[in-house]
């Protein structure tokens, strides 16, 4: 019973994270087609209606990699990106019953059968959940020492996870505002309150999201959890002083490029180390 709840943490978060990826990603798909003098609501819409798409698809992808690797810490193995392609597949057709209701369902004629729409829309979710118990149902292990020994890791990686996302969140937070507080007040608004209001606002939502996007990024897959005090400070000294500098030419939207940087300084740290270690 423990190892389901924390399977289904695991897939909560997976969708938590596909969805503020959607944010960033449909923010940065809409910014070169909407006007700088459009309406809010018009932005707003179009927004909408992008991150749905976007998020719709992001979803079923995230849960497929989330359930491999459960999966590989329950039989005890390696990742498996063959198996985890397959997931993908099997996973992407989870999308077609949120996708009708989020676009299809508002965009149909005013005049077409209630009944009708409600009819396709159960059919779409039962076909939804039926790829999902295919995609995502783990396979558990006969060992039952494995199994437990699965448990146990699940739930220290999940602790982990939640200690590096409050860094992660505060780094991301700090640099995020300096870089747009400063890009806004040299760019015509000041350094007076509305510059302080609207760099908090923009890196209370963009901050949070990129540093901790970023940051898993670095951690798990580039440093692979390996990271010293001194990689730690050079990342996030490096990521503020080229962030800001980036700010001040590109202006305020150069926060989504920091995350590049980021990966690139650790990228470097670890091919120095790397160097280091074959002399």
């Amino acid at each position: 019973m423990f190892f389901w709840f924390i399977t289904i943490v695991y897939y909560l978060l997976g969708a938590i994270a596909a969805c503020l990826i959607s944010i960033v990603l449909s923010f940065l798909t809409i910014l070169p087609f909407v006007a700088s003098d459009e309406t809010p609501v018009v932005g707003g819409f179009y927004w909408l209606y992008v991150f749905l798409l976007e998020a719709t698809l992001l979803v079923p992808v995230s849960l497929a990699l989330t359930a491999e690797v459960v999966e590989r810490n329950v039989q005890a193995r390696r990742f498996s990106w063959p198996k985890a392609c397959r997931r993908l597949l099997v996973a992407l057709p989870i999308a077609v019953g949120p996708l009708y209701t989020a676009l299809f369902e508002n965009l149909t004629v005013k005049n077409q059968r209630i009944a009708h729409r409600f009819q396709v829309g159960v059919l779409l979710y039962c076909v939804s959940a039926a790829f999902a118990y295919l995609a995502l149902r783990i396979s558990n292990h006969s060992d039952s020492s494995r199994y437990e020994n699965a448990i146990r890791n699940l739930r220290q990686e999940l602790i982990e996870f939640f200690k590096l996302s409050v860094g992660f969140s505060a780094v991301g937070f700090s640099i995020t505002i300096l870089q747009i507080y400063f890009a806004l007040a040299v760019r015509g608004n000041g350094f007076g309150f509305d510059a302080i209001f609207s760099a908090c606002a923009k890196a209370a939502i963009f901050g949070v999201i990129l540093g901790n996007l970023s940051g898993m990024v670095v951690y798990y897959f580039v440093l692979c959890k390996h990271v010293s005090v001194k990689q730690m400070v050079t990342i996030t000294a490096g990521s503020l002083i080229l962030g800001c500098l980036g700010g001040l030419i590109f202006n305020w939207y150069f926060i989504f490029a920091t995350p590049l940087l980021s990966t690139y300084i650790a990228w470097s740290l670890k091919d120095q180390a790397l160097d280091r270690e074959a002399l």
